[in-house]
């Protein structure tokens, strides 16, 4: 007998053709006038399902879509479309029209079989997803008329049929214990080729004041990009090991005679980002001070902070460092971030920003909330998490989820929207807008106040910026100003400027790191320069200006 799969008319095949053909053509088209263009893939899988009256169908559609984009764009066709196409599909389906009718027995009818058999879990699948979007606020009426559509073709290929409650629960048990691999995997295989999204350690802990603080006996292998601009990107690694007395340091009792002591505050340049322990500038301040032949013995504490900017190395002064009994203070700025922390202070920011950063800012803002926390254990966790954040553009693939719910009612302020230039230019803006100065101020009254602190207890104290490597390195100024659309709206290290004239009008002991690193002769070694922050060089750098400007102000090193 002849096989029907032979004998089948050509003209399924041209329509199924032409349809296909008119689908990924009016692809770029499909959801300009309400449909969902993220669901065209549906098509080519329902026209084989179905018989060729469907892709006929399907033709029109796009032939219908396409014309209304070109001459009136404001009709509803892509809605009134699809809800037509659920009403032919629902009477085809109980007329049993919808599918493929082939002789039993052929080649093509047993491919079908197994074929239907396979896509029917796949459509209740799809649809019951699709069904489940209805729950989010970006979710359309097309949505619902999709999953319709896709339970009323899986209802056509065989009726079905509820399984019992024990088959119902060996099902879902045999899901959980089969996705327990799958995620393992997956969480592997991003580990594997997305080494930046590899969780880090956790050495931070919540503060109600501050923020956040260094964990107490937190340590671990803290990852960074050690890279060059223009390079292959590096992965480097460095230890970190954080004492019971909350230091990235080692433990300090009770100062002893004829010793000196120097607290550092900072940022993440104090902290040692990117070094390890013996290549801060703490530690190797204090090899200096402690060869320069004094009679005095000398010990530099680190107490500096990832990210922390003067409001809250005050509040680390008061809760850690004066208890240690510094006789000399010496306070780091960076400018670049330092004024926009200290807008965050008052919750506040720059106009371009960090998002990320800002998001971080905002969930220790918000850490009494349940999904901060849960995103926050994420983030610290799982590397296909922070894949997915890095994919998605947000800092946060689970508020950015529960937010779009329809039922989940916001608790956290939305970030506005970060003007369009690079954040980690904006204090070389030419022209300083009213955010950057009243940031410029909270930071100055910040580090007057601690001066305040320190010379009412009898401690020295002095103060110098970390210029970002734009300002001193030109390869790495060079190379930015290329990428602006408009690059005379900046000026280079106008803020280094505006902390020169702080130092003056307040008669300040200011350490001039900028000029030390300028006449270095190679600044552009003295940085990370993607990262942006100091290599041993420059941190090396940094400690042999700050001990040349002790050992030309020797009042600052004389016990009190």
């Amino acid at each position: 007998m002849p096989n029907a799969f032979l004998k089948t008319p050509r003209s399924d095949f041209l329509t199924i053709l032409l349809a296909a053909v008119a689908i990924i053509a009016s692809q770029p088209l499909y959801g300009a006038v309400g449909n969902h263009p993220r669901l065209a893939w549906l098509y080519p899988l329902l026209v084989v399902l179905c018989r060729p009256r469907f892709a006929l169908y399907a033709l029109v559609f796009m032939a219908m879509l396409t014309v209304n984009e070109v001459g009136f764009r404001q009709l509803p066709v892509g809605p009134l479309g699809l809800a037509l196409q659920v009403a032919l599909t629902a009477h085809w389906a109980r007329r049993k029209v919808l599918l493929h009718d082939v002789q039993s027995g052929s080649i093509r009818h047993r491919a079908l079989h197994w074929f239907y058999l396979t896509m029917r879990p796949m459509l209740i699948a799809i649809a019951v997803v699709l069904a489940g979007s209805l729950a989010f606020r970006r979710s359309g009426i097309e949505l619902f008329l999709w999953a319709a559509c896709l339970i009323t073709v899986a209802w056509a290929i065989a009726p079905f049929q509820w399984p019992g409650w024990k088959q119902t629960i060996a099902t879902v048990l045999l899901l959980l214990v089969g996705l327990v691999p799958a995620i393992a995997v997956l969480e592997a295989g991003c580990r594997v080729l997305f080494p930046m999204a590899a969780p880090g350690v956790s050495i931070t802990s919540y503060d109600r004041e501050a923020l956040w603080t260094l964990g107490r006996g937190a340590s671990g292998k803290m990852f960074f990009g050690s890279s060059s601009l223009g390079e292959p990107f590096e992965l480097s690694a460095y230890s970190v090991n954080i004492s019971r007395q909350g230091l990235r340091d080692r433990e300090f009792g009770p100062k002893e005679d004829g010793e000196i002591r120097v607290l550092l505050l900072g940022d993440s340049f104090t902290f040692g980002w990117g070094l390890e322990i013996d290549q801060t500038i703490g530690r190797q301040l204090e090899t200096m001070l402690n060869a320069s032949g004094s009679a005095k013995r000398f010990t530099v504490i680190n107490a500096g902070v990832d990210g922390y900017g003067p409001w809250q190395e005050r509040i680390r002064l008061h809760k850690i460092g004066l208890a240690l009994e510094p006789d000399i203070v010496v306070l780091q700025l960076f400018p670049g971030n330092d004024i926009n922390n200290s807008l965050n202070k008052i919750g506040k920011r720059v106009r371009a920003f960090d998002p990320v950063w800002e998001y971080l800012v905002e969930s220790r803002r918000h850490w009494s909330l349940w999904e901060v926390r849960s995103d926050d254990w994420l983030r610290k966790r799982s590397a296909f998490y922070n894949q997915l954040a890095r994919a998605l553009g947000t800092a946060s693939p689970l508020t950015a989820i529960l937010e779009d719910l329809r039922f989940y009612r916001r608790k956290t302020p939305p970030l506005p929207q970060s003007a369009d230039r690079p954040f980690w230019l904006e204090t070389h803006l030419k022209e300083w807008y009213a955010e950057l100065n009243e940031g410029r101020q909270i930071m100055e009254s910040d580090a007057l106040a601690i001066r305040d602190d320190c010379r009412n207890r009898g401690i020295a104290f002095a103060l110098y910026a970390v210029p970002d490597v734009n300002s001193v390195c030109d390869y790495s100024w060079d190379w930015n100003m290329k990428q602006l659309v408009d690059a005379s709206i900046y000026e280079r290290a106008r803020d280094l400027k505006v902390v020169e004239e702080f130092c003056a009008r307040e008669k300040l002991d200011c350490i001039d790191l900028a000029s030390a690193m300028r006449a270095s002769g190679e600044p552009c070694k003295l940085y990370y320069e993607a990262d942006g922050h100091l290599t041993p060089t420059g941190a090396m750098l940094t400690a042999k200006t700050i001990f040349d400007y002790f050992s030309s102000h020797t009042s600052l090193t004389q016990s009190p």
